[in-house]
């Protein structure tokens, strides 16, 4: 095979470019230099492609041992100085594939080594990158993001040898495809290409919800004002893109993705979680995640994903179809109004509210968390030692089911023939274990409760103070202040270590703290290495506390301003560097971070940190919870 090599590069006019192969020397000038493809032929001829000069029509050149000649000059409507070629590759029966840049009318064509006649031509919408053919013999074109010929929108496409389409993905960077020893493409994700989600805070208090519209800008919820009580227990989890509060009668969630979808009548046909739907107008397309009805002549709300950039409109009747697209027999509903973009404010119900089919959530709780894909509820009134599970996967569904694994469940923790210790917490390690504090107790369900998990106890004599006085370090340690101080739980969730017993004995009796009085929380904070325990008098914010070094293992006393004292805090991992702080919710509503400053007469210049407050990110009202809602929809070929 013949090797064709740049010897020297544009001479002074900037129209030359020489090439030579051991066969022979090849001059082509009347030519740019910015946009050269070259093939060497089996036939040990070697292929140029390039962008031609005002003036030339050539485009592509073949060359012979002997001297410099052209077999063919033009690609027909292809010559000119509107486009370069960018990519030349050859196929096991010696026809080449040349990808230009000329998007509008074609952009891949397959040529006939012998007379140079266009065997087959596709118009991928943009500029091609690269071509390669992989080992099954097809043909692997990478682009800038373009609709194509057949109208979708891709930055890969695969082709038979004849150019047909076979398949087509997105997000995928052009120099992803490379040569290995097998011969075939490699395709390499573009990370930033393909992200397709962020990350939003969340917060409520004064019974309103506010999230981040923009990276630190807080804007109010409004459909959530007034549609919970925050002067009673609440605690909030992310989950399925959603923020689900439990507020004891209170069970609601802020759903961040899906389009909502209104009806005045929900039709014959139940709707059901999972199932396609399509505009017959505008033909918008969605999945359906939730809908508050499924009863004929009942109003009905409906939540999905909507797949299309085609939006839904008013009055059009909306069907059900297959994942090919083809028409199903039985939804159908009209809308009453256009569609409505995240995010909502919805209540938490059984999908389409119906308890035949997916159960009852329980009247109240105050107390959630997610494990191994499901919703854990606890804190009702009146069995407060009880924990209920939602299916696994699926926040909608409570109908327990003894013959599926991933069922429904609910249960208590508890030695036999006693009444169950009263829950307070329930802290999830990942998807390995939950870990129930309870007033006097701590118990350990190890993987699922309805496929082959384990219930057992860790300690009889040591409670948790309240849901939001614990926290976990990067080691998914968990830390708690409860009876007799303040305590560690490994992350084997094996055993449990008093760490304040010789260092602060009289902790307990000096805080005197009592749950109708004060809130205390933990807060771990990974660029300090430490963890803050801060007590807070409900009525003024009053507060004190230590922070405790895990290098040091020593505790320092500290408190803040009483309209700084912490009601709530978590470590936000933004997209945005500037706002990845832990982030603290103070008395006044506002949020804070601390700044690291060096004080000017530390001749160590040892750190020193100061609280700041976080103005862009600020609601007037008292922060109770956070949450950090995660949009993640990533679609992988």
């Amino acid at each position: 095979m013949t090797l064709a090599v740049p010897i020297l590069d544009i001479n002074s006019s900037g129209t030359g470019f020489i090439f030579r192969n051991y066969n022979g020397g090849i001059q082509i000038n009347n030519m740019t230099a910015g946009s050269v493809a070259s093939m060497d032929l089996s036939s040990g001829h070697v292929i140029l492609g390039w962008s031609p000069v005002s003036g030339s029509s050539v485009n592509l050149r073949k060359s012979t041992a002997a001297a410099d000649t052209e077999i063919w000059e033009s690609l027909g409507f292809h010559s000119g100085t509107n486009f370069s070629v960018n990519s030349i590759v050859q196929d096991s029966d010696s026809n080449i594939y040349v990808g230009t840049n000329s998007s509008g009318t074609k952009t891949i064509h397959k040529i006939a080594t012998l007379d140079g006649a266009i065997l087959a031509s596709y118009d991928e919408g943009g500029s091609n990158g690269a071509l390669y053919i992989n080992s099954s013999g097809e043909i692997v074109a990478v682009t800038e993001s373009a609709e194509d010929e057949d109208g979708d929108t891709a930055t890969l496409r695969v082709f038979d040898g004849d150019l047909t389409r076979l398949r087509f993905y997105s997000g995928i960077v052009g120099k992803g495809i490379t040569e290995t020893g097998e011969s075939d493409a490699v395709i390499v994700p573009n990370l930033y290409a393909m992200k397709q989600y962020s990350k939003a805070l969340i917060a409520v208090g004064n019974n309103e919800v506010w999230y981040e519209s923009a990276a630190g800008t807080m804007t109010e919820l409004s459909g959530a004002n007034g549609q919970f009580d925050s002067t009673k227990a609440l605690t909030m989890v992310e989950a399925f893109q959603k923020a689900f509060i439990a507020n004891t009668t209170n069970l609601q969630y802020v759903d961040m993705v899906n389009t909502k979808l209104t009806t005045t009548d929900a039709g014959t046909t139940a709707l059901a979680k999972g199932k396609i739907l399509k505009g017959g107008t505008s033909g918008a397309q969605m999945i359906v995640d939730f809908a508050n009805a499924v009863t004929d002549d009942s109003a009905m709300t409906v939540y999905g994903f909507r797949t299309t950039t085609a939006t839904f409109s008013s009055g059009e009747t909306v069907t059900e179809i297959d994942a090919d697209g083809g028409a199903v027999a039985g939804v159908s509903f009209v809308l009453s109004a256009a569609e409505v973009d995240p995010p909502h404010w919805v209540t938490w119900t059984p999908f389409g509210n119906d308890r035949t089919t997916y159960g009852r959530i329980p009247a109240q709780a105050y107390i959630i968390a997610l494990y191994r894909g499901r919703l854990v509820l606890a804190g009702h009134d009146h069995y407060p030692h009880l924990w209920w599970m939602s299916k696994v996967g699926d926040p909608f569904d409570w109908l327990y089911d003894s013959t599926d694994p991933l069922s429904p469940v609910a249960g208590n923790n508890v030695d036999a023939g006693e009444i169950g210790d009263i829950i307070r917490a329930m802290i999830p390690n990942g998807d390995d274990f939950l870990l129930f504090g309870c007033a006097n107790s701590w118990w350990i369900l190890r993987g699922d409760p309805v496929e082959g998990g384990s219930i057992d106890q860790i300690d009889d004599k040591i409670g948790i103070f309240s849901p939001w006085s614990w926290c976990q370090d990067s080691q998914r340690n968990t830390y708690f202040f409860g009876t007799g101080g303040f305590w560690k739980i490994d992350n084997e969730g094996n055993s449990l270590q008093n760490l304040s017993f010789n260092k602060l004995p009289k902790l307990v009796d000096d805080w005197a703290v009592d749950p109708d009085l004060h809130r205390i929380t933990c807060s771990y904070d990974p660029q300090r290495h430490g963890i803050i325990i801060n007590k807070i008098l409900l009525s003024d914010g009053t507060n004190e506390g230590y922070f405790y070094s895990l290098i040091m293992e020593a505790f320092y006393p500290e408190s803040y301003p009483v309209n700084c004292g912490i009601f709530a805090s978590d470590y936000y991992e933004a997209d945005d560097p500037d706002y990845k702080h832990l982030v603290l919710g103070g008395t006044d509503g506002l949020l804070r971070y601390f700044l690291e400053i060096i004080l000017g007469n530390n001749s160590n210049n040892f750190p020193a940190f100061l609280i700041s407050q976080l103005s862009i990110i600020s609601c007037a009202f008292k922060i109770i919870s956070f949450a950090f809602s995660l949009q993640f929809l990533i679609f992988f070929p």
